[in-house]
C-alpha cells in the first residue's frame, strides 16, 4: 500500500475456548437434577478426556508513505481449554483395570507477526503479538465416591490416574522500517498465564486396590519467542525490542477430608511425574520446561537508541496435600512426592548501533510441598501379633 501521509495496519486474532468433559456415573433426569447410576461393575475400565489444539497464525503488513506515516502488525491469541473427567459422587465402580486420563496438549509451528514501513520523513511503526494458553486439566473423584481394583492380588491389574498439561510454541515478531526519523516497538510475548493439572479426592472417597495405585500431574512446555525490531533512518533511529517466554503452572494431589486411599501394593501421589519408574525402559513423564526466547533491535543513522530485552521465567507449584481425617494405607510402600522436573531457560537480548548490548534474564522460580494432615500407614501387613493365653 502507499499514501502520502497516513499509514496502515494488520490484526489477526485467534481464539480457542473448548470443552472437553467426561462425567460417570452422573445424568440428569427430565427435571434437570442431577442423578447417580449406583454402580458399575466392569473387567476393564478406561476413561480419556483427551484435546489437542494445533494452530497457525500470522499478521503480514506492507505499507509506504511519502510524507510521514506509521505501519504495524498485532495479532492475539487465546487459547484456554477446559479437560476433565468427574467420578459422580455416591458412584461405585468395581473392576479388575482401571486407567484414567486428562490430558491436554497445545501446539503451533509458527505464530508471526511481520511489518516493512516506510516513509520520507518520519515513519513509526508497532508491533504486538500476544500469545496466551490457559490450561485447567483436572480429574475429580467427587464425595462419597467409591472405586476399587478388583482381581487377584499375586496378579492384579493397573490403577492409574494422570493429568497433564503440554505446549510447544514457535512465536516470531519482526518490525522494519525507515525515514529520516523513524522508531519502531515490538513486544513478543508467549504466556502460559494458568496451566493447571490437579487430581482431587473428595471428602469420604474410598479408593482401594489389590495391587499398587498411582495418581500423577505433570507440565511440560517449550516455547521459541522471537522479536526484532529494525530501523533505518537518515538522522534518529529508535529500535526497541522485547520477547517475553513465560509460564505459570501448577500441579497438584490433594486427598479430602475423611477420605481413604488403600492398596495392597505401593501408593504412590505424584505431583510433578505421572509415575514412579521401575526400570530404565520405564521413565516417567516429569515437568519439562524448555524456554527460548531472544529480542534483536538494530539501528541505523545518525543518532540510533536501541533498546532490546529478553525474559524467560518459570513459575510453578508441585503440592500434595493429605487433608484432616483422610487415610493413606499401604501393605507396602507410599510415595508422597514432589518433583521439579527439568527446566532450560535461554534468555539473550542484543542492541546493535554505535555499540552493542548484550543482555537476557531468565527466572526460575518452584515451590514444592507436601502437607499432611491425616494419617499414612505403611507396611501394614508386616504388623504382627503375639497372644499368649493361658
Amino acid at each position: 500500500t502507499g499514501t502520502s501521509d497516513g499509514g496502515f495496519a494488520s490484526k489477526s486474532d485467534v481464539r480457542s475456548a473448548s470443552t472437553t468433559i467426561v462425567k460417570v456415573g452422573q445424568y440428569i433426569d427430565s427435571n434437570n437434577d442431577d442423578g447417580s447410576v449406583g454402580t458399575i461393575l466392569v473387567d476393564n475400565l478406561v476413561i480419556a478426556a483427551n484435546r489437542s489444539t494445533d494452530f497457525e497464525g500470522n499478521a503480514i503488513n506492507r505499507s509506504g508513505n511519502i510524507l510521514g506515516g506509521f505501519g504495524g502488525a498485532n495479532a492475539d491469541v487465546d487459547v484456554l481449554p477446559t479437560t476433565s473427567v468427574t467420578i459422580g459422587g455416591d458412584v461405585t465402580i468395581h473392576s479388575d483395570d482401571i486407567q484414567i486420563s486428562a490430558l491436554a496438549d497445545t501446539t503451533s509451528s509458527l505464530i508471526e507477526v511481520d511489518s516493512h514501513s516506510g516513509s520520507l520523513i518520519v515513519d513509526a511503526a508497532g508491533g504486538d503479538l500476544d500469545v496466551n494458553l490457559e490450561h485447567d486439566t483436572q480429574i475429580i473423584f467427587a464425595d462419597s465416591a467409591d472405586v476399587e481394583l478388583t482381581g487377584d492380588e499375586d496378579n492384579p491389574g493397573v490403577f492409574e490416574v494422570v493429568a497433564g498439561n503440554s505446549a510447544d510454541l514457535k512465536v516470531l515478531g519482526a518490525l522494519a522500517n525507515g525515514a529520516i526519523a523513524a522508531g519502531s516497538n515490538m513486544l513478543t510475548k508467549a504466556k502460559l498465564s494458568q496451566f493447571d493439572s490437579g487430581i482431587t479426592i473428595g471428602d469420604d472417597v474410598s479408593i482401594s486396590s489389590v495391587g499398587d495405585l498411582s495418581f500423577g500431574t505433570y507440565t511440560e512446555a517449550i516455547l521459541d519467542v522471537d522479536s526484532r525490531a529494525r530501523v533505518y533512518g537518515g538522522l534518529v533511529s529508535v529500535p526497541i525490542a522485547n520477547g517475553r517466554a513465560i509460564v505459570d503452572a501448577e500441579n497438584r494431589i490433594q486427598v479430602g477430608a475423611d477420605a481413604s486411599v488403600s492398596a495392597v501394593g505401593d501408593i504412590a501421589l505424584l505431583a510433578g511425574q505421572d509415575h514412579v519408574a521401575s526400570s530404565l525402559a520405564d521413565l516417567p513423564q516429569t515437568n519439562y520446561f524448555e524456554f527460548d526466547s531472544r529480542a534483536r533491535a538494530v539501528s541505523g543513522g545518525l543518532v540510533v537508541v536501541p533498546e532490546a530485552s529478553a525474559l524467560a521465567e518459570v513459575t510453578a507449584v508441585n503440592a500434595v496435600e493429605i487433608e484432616s481425617g483422610a487415610s493413606i494405607i499401604s501393605a507396602q510402600d507410599v510415595h508422597l512426592l514432589t518433583h521439579e522436573g527439568r527446566s532450560i531457560l535461554f534468555a539473550d537480548s542484543r542492541e546493535y548501533g554505535y555499540t552493542n548490548g548484550v543482555g537476557g534474564n531468565t527466572r526460575n522460580r518452584v515451590d514444592n510441598f507436601v502437607r499432611i494432615d491425616g494419617d499414612v500407614e505403611v507396611g501394614t501387613r508386616n504388623n504382627q501379633t503375639l497372644v499368649i493365653d493361658a
